[in-house]
């Protein structure tokens, strides 16, 4: 009979040391993702000001070459249709605004090459 109230007090001393360590555990993840949830937050708000801000300038320059190509005769414009010029720029200009946008985030110091 004595042998039951000394493994509860054992049971009771194990359940509160494993309380405790969930607590230390949740509570130690919970702070690292908060940091990871707040970096990442700050990233896209970074990339998203500067896709938007390069973005506009992007457009200006390339509404700027599409007209001055338009403005050739019809006979220029349909042959620069036919190899893809008009094509190849958008492409172009789609890659100068992926690589300022990665620019961006990488001189914040937010993001790892």
């Amino acid at each position: 009979m004595p042998l039951i109230p000394i493994l509860a007090s054992i049971g009771s001393f194990f359940v509160s040391l494993f309380l405790s360590i969930k607590g230390w555990f949740v509570s130690l993840i919970g702070v690292y993702l908060v940091g990871k949830i707040v970096q990442i937050l700050i990233a896209l708000g970074l990339g998203v000001a500067t896709y938007e801000v390069g973005s506009y300038g992007l457009d200006s320059v390339f509404s700027y070459v599409v007209d001055n190509l338009n403005g050739l005769p019809v006979l220029a414009v349909g042959i620069l249709h036919k190899m893809g010029v008009f094509e190849a720029l958008s492409v172009m200009f789609g890659a100068m605004s992926a690589r300022m946008t990665v620019a961006g985030l990488t001189s914040a110091g937010r993001i790892k090459k």
